[in-house]
């Protein structure tokens, strides 16, 4: 058998430790002594050939609750210990072992939640007995080390270059109103239709796989996606989870990813992972650090199983405005850290100015830079094609009126650091003398001819002026932005007369 294990399994492969698996059984034997509802009926179907491979003494208690229950006796820590009370192991632990396992029994919401979670249990517990029998964990886990003399170097499969890579988790993050879900809508209509980036570049053919827990998919997320020109037969959307006995619950990152990554490679050219919101994959406290690193490595391995660019949406903390980015992302600093990219989006405080995409950091690319854009309104044809939507009902809109939704507008490319770009927009310079004296500058910049965007915006921040103040005296000059011939000539900017119209 390979020592290698497959990518389904490197979420258990890590937790496969003694520890780990006595952890599990605890909880497990904790909601039967509690009497949680639907605890011990579901152990006693699922868990009564196994009990004997619980760790010692977890063995003891299993086995002899099941056996108390399949007899129709009481099952509670005092009855327990007292059919225990001849064993010489249970002696030296004495009653506070039984205390400590009920304590150990997590919180539940209901029924349905116990079963559901107890199911998820078992599955992890069987997993880790697998590996040990297998050879592939043995005690605390057997590490593996290889030498770099074995390795091939390998470029970074970009889809979107600099900003989106395959096999990689990245975030985007921004305020809200900042149309970060359009944005993931828009670069997926990109992939779905093999259209252009905002850096010109053509993007691959590809699908998308996206969960909203904000959203509804039928007058949201898709019209937004065909207002940005997206082929729907390239988007698909997680609906929920079946379980056995045909029950459906709705889909949780934090517990269903390994029956995603199962679903997802029946996809064809999967490209794209869109989750909404990046915070629900966390099910325990999103501001401690390893635990928000435990639960995004799930995410992690999905991209490396499937080759796809896993892409997760954020907020921002309230009251960071003016610091790095990085910091700025809503909980711990994992949630910035584990990505290898951050992006991060801005509004303007100024209404005529854009909003802004920025890369804040990448580990494997340069950071900086970014894109304005803006967000307006579509309008998209209703359904005509005899589709229902998502109560059933043949359409929706009647005689298939037009639909409104929200897309993306591209604008110029930006230079400069993730923090000045954002601090350009969400705090821009005071009125008055600060802005009459970039509209001077530009003018006497633009007085011989036109010149380069990028040239007004660099030689503009050494004079002391921000890029959003230059391009509000721009409107206020009248100037022209024309593009230069070529695919790869930049905008140049040019006082009334200057440039003919093309």
């Amino acid at each position: 058998m390979s020592d290698t294990l497959a990518p389904d399994a490197a979420f258990a492969h890590r937790q496969a430790s003694e520890q780990a698996r006595c952890e599990l059984e605890q909880q497990m034997l904790g909601w039967m002594l509690c009497g949680a509802p639907g605890a011990l009926a579901l152990a006693a179907r699922a868990l009564r050939a196994d009990a004997a491979d619980f760790a010692h003494p977890h063995d003891l208690v299993a086995q002899t609750i099941l056996r108390a229950h399949d007899e129709g006796r009481q099952v509670t820590a005092r009855a327990i210990a007292a059919e225990l009370s001849g064993s010489a192991s249970f002696r030296e632990l004495g009653m506070d072992y039984l205390i400590a396992l009920s304590h150990a029994a997590p919180a539940f919401a209901s029924k349905e939640d116990v079963e559901k979670r107890l199911k998820q249990m078992i599955k992890a517990w069987r997993h880790l007995l697998n590996l040990v029998a297998d050879g592939r964990v043995q005690g605390v886990g057997s590490v593996e080390i290889v030498s770099a003399a074995n390795i091939r170097p390998q470029r970074v499969r970009w889809l979107w270059p600099g900003w989106l890579a395959r096999g990689k988790l990245h975030v985007l993050a921004g305020s809200p109103g900042t149309g970060k879900t359009t944005l993931s809508l828009a670069l997926a209509a990109t992939l779905s239709a093999g259209g252009r980036f905002p850096c010109g570049a053509r993007a691959e053919v590809g699908a998308t796989l996206m969960w909203s827990g904000e959203d509804d998919v039928a007058d949201s997320l898709l019209p937004r996606f065909l207002a940005n020109g997206g082929d729907r037969s390239r988007l698909d959307f997680v609906n929920g989870v079946r379980g056995e006995g045909g029950r459906s619950h709705p889909f949780d990152p934090a517990h269903d990813m390994d029956g995603l990554l199962a679903a997802a490679r029946a996809i064809p050219q999967l490209r794209l992972l869109v989750v909404d919101p990046l915070i629900s994959a966390v099910a325990g406290d999103s501001h401690k650090n390893a635990e928000t690193r435990r639960a995004l490595q799930p995410l992690v391995d999905f991209a490396s199983a499937t080759g796809a660019a896993v892409l997760g949406i954020s907020h921002y903390s309230k009251g960071t405005m003016g610091r790095d980015p990085v910091e700025r992302v809503t909980g711990s600093l994992a949630f910035s850290a584990v990505p290898r990219l951050l992006m991060v989006t801005a509004k303007p405080k100024d209404p005529s100015d854009n909003w802004r995409l920025v890369r804040a950091k990448s580990n494997i690319g340069p950071d900086g830079g970014g894109f304005e854009y803006e967000l307006r309104q579509s309008m998209i044809e209703g359904l005509s094609d005899g589709l229902s939507d998502a109560s059933g009902a043949d359409e929706p809109d009647g005689d298939g009126a037009a639909i409104p939704a929200q897309s993306i507008l591209w604008g110029d490319a930006l230079e400069g650091g993730a923090q000045s770009l954002l601090a350009d927009v969400e705090q821009p310079e005071e009125r008055g003398g600060a802005r009459e004296a970039a509209k001077a500058w530009l003018g006497e910049v633009l007085k011989d001819g036109a010149v380069a965007s990028k040239v007004i915006e660099q030689q503009g921040r050494l004079a002391g002026h921000s890029f959003s103040a230059l391009k509000r005296a721009k409107r206020e000059l009248a100037a022209t932005a024309h593009k230069g011939e070529g695919l790869s000539a930049g905008w140049l900017w040019a006082l009334p007369g200057e440039i003919a119209p093309p």
